[in-house]
């Protein structure tokens, strides 16, 4: 599968890449701000299958999102669990793929409060809409897959986030191919260690850098005899927590 950070107008790095190759994924992630009919019709041009989000307007409101009753998709055969929350999904017929209208319950809530804290600019008709969103595809996917595959594209924009500030992949300041090659291959192999850390350490409910910022004021200290040739090693005192995370990650203190 192919996620897509950034798509320009008409031909793109990524599209031009697809047609080079012709061995792309079978199915592109596109963001809702990047979905335009263009890049979608260059992409269905490369045979390629699409999942995007759509923005809303009034058209999509009263073709789509009219045509559904809150108690009508608000049911346990349209739920689908998504990592930090639960949604609710129902599929139409559109043009040459079909439009998937999803509800959040949860986002209606806290976006309808934050509409009535003004009563003076509170639109009844905006608010009916509130925690809905669209999203269009081309694939022979179950809906539910389909909304799952549609959110996970966050997963890899934070992997980016994490790659970009922890990490540190960005500026790369080489220039040589093989450089930018090796640079890169070097963060991979550290985001993928960063990964690794914030899987053991789940169930202390802590983040894997938030592990490593505990962990900055632990050091160890190497001794050595020349009169002797003798040494060895000290480990400062460390506190319960960061003993915690060295030994839930089978570290030695």
């Amino acid at each position: 599968m192919a996620f897509i950070r950034r798509i320009k107008k008409g031909t793109s790095v990524y599209l031009a890449e697809v047609e080079n190759r012709r061995e792309g994924g079978k199915v592109t992630v596109v963001a809702r701000g990047m979905a335009c009919g263009e890049n979608l019709r260059d992409l269905q041009s490369l045979g390629q299958k699409v999942i995007c989000g759509l923005a809303r307007n009034a058209r999509l409101e009263e073709a789509c999102l009219s045509r559904i009753e809150r108690e009508d998709i608000y049911q346990p055969a349209h739920r689908v669990k998504l990592k930090n929350t639960t949604v609710y999904a129902k599929s139409f017929d559109h043009l040459s793929g079909k439009l998937i209208a999803v509800y959040n319950p949860t986002l209606e809530a806290l976006k309808r409060d934050k509409a009535m804290e003004n009563p003076k600019t509170y639109d009844a008709r905006k608010a009916k809409y509130c925690g809905c969103s669209l999203l269009y595809h081309t694939t022979d996917s179950p809906t539910e897959e389909v909304v799952r595959t549609y959110f996970q594209r966050d997963m890899v924009e934070k992997a980016y986030r994490e790659l970009k500030s922890t990490v540190d992949l960005n500026p790369v300041r080489k220039y040589r191919l093989g450089r930018v090659k090796a640079h890169v291959k070097i963060c991979y192999l550290a985001y993928a260690l960063l990964s690794h850390i914030g899987h053991k350490l789940r169930p202390m409910g802590m983040s894997a850098v938030d592990a490593l910022e505990k962990l900055q004021s632990a050091y160890m200290v190497d001794f050595a005899s020349k009169k002797d040739g003798f040494q060895w090693s000290k480990t400062v005192t460390l506190s319960n927590e960061q003993r915690n995370i060295l030994k839930t990650l089978n570290c030695s203190v």
